[in-house]
């Protein structure tokens, strides 16, 4: 069977973004002989004409008739959850690699298929920006920090991102650190063609978040003011965390309404739950490894043949 990748984006109050970037990420991620590419659209109770535009933009009808864009709406947040809302959105999603985009993020070309050439070499990875990369980038433009990948099955092992994270920032740290307590290696990509942005205020960053002051204040401070030690303090932390949060099963529960019709009602997760010593620090060497020698992503071959569009073939 052909992998699925499945594209992950939430969005409360940022139709602006959407409408330019989901297009444009349509046409740059066709499916391919051996993969299959769905975009994943949670409307988090936006109060915008975000649904009006999912609905009746002939171009969007057509994509959710397809089944490449999968749609629905949540109306029970009048705040922005961004580990609730990730959650809710990979829980809709029906793909073999989950994720995480970010509603004014450019994917760049092809970059569907640069995830299914390192996923089908290894499934037990987590792909995120390099952080050397981010730091060349001014800080309104480094808004492709949370594009994290991981497989479906190791997103559930996680019990998601962790809902306990409250204002902007922090759960796309603490779910790469948590995934390499799981075992998984952290690939990282430093491709610019992969990390274009629409570049805005902090103060739309935390827009619709709950205690938007202090989180506006969080941001200033991180961006800086934070010290090199505050940020190791911070690092240690997550190493005394267990692997799982939300406690193992209780992760992106609610209720969408999709635009095909039919309610997803997600409660608990059946989800093993791991032992509470089974703690980051089981993945302190790949943590070091991160620090001292990143594994960086395998860049794809673009003279693949299995990288052809499906409908050249």
């Amino acid at each position: 069977m052909p992998m699925k990748i499945s594209f992950c984006t939430t969005c409360m109050g940022r139709a602006h973004h959407l409408k330019e970037t989901l297009p444009q990420n349509i046409r740059d991620n066709p499916a391919t002989e051996g993969m299959d590419v769905e975009f994943v659209v949670l409307n988090y109770n936006s109060q915008d004409d975000l649904h009006e535009w999912m609905t009746t933009d002939p171009q969007m009808k057509a994509h959710i008739e397809s089944g490449l864009v999968r749609y629905g709406k949540t109306t029970e947040h009048e705040e922005f959850y961004h580990s609730h809302a990730k959650n809710m959105a990979h829980r809709m999603a029906t793909g073999d690699v989950l994720c995480n985009l970010d509603a004014d993020n450019y994917t760049g070309p092809k970059f569907a298929q640069f995830l299914k050439h390192n996923f089908e070499n290894k499934v037990d990875i987590i792909m995120s920006p390099s952080f050397s990369i981010s730091r060349e980038f001014p800080p309104e433009g480094r808004g492709f920090v949370g594009r994290i990948s991981l497989s479906n099955d190791s997103f559930y092992k996680l019990a998601g991102y962790d809902e306990a994270f409250q204002g902007w920032g922090g759960e796309d740290t603490d779910i790469t650190q948590r995934a390499k307590g799981l075992g998984l290696e952290h690939l990282r990509f430093e491709g610019l063609e992969y990390l274009k942005v629409i570049g805005h205020s902090d103060e739309d960053r935390v827009l619709n978040v709950p205690n938007a002051k202090d989180a506006l204040t969080e941001i200033n401070y991180k961006q800086n003011e934070e010290s090199n030690l505050s940020k190791a303090i911070n690092r240690i932390d997550v190493l005394l965390k267990p692997i799982q949060v939300n406690n193992g099963t209780e992760f992106g529960m609610g209720l969408v309404h999709m635009e095909n019709g039919r309610d997803l009602q997600f409660g608990k997760v059946i989800n093993e739950i791991s032992s509470p010593f089974n703690v980051c620090a089981l993945g302190l060497p790949e943590l070091v490894r991160g620090r001292i020698s990143p594994r960086i992503a395998e860049e794809l071959n673009q003279d693949r043949s299995d990288d052809r569009p499906a409908s050249e073939l």
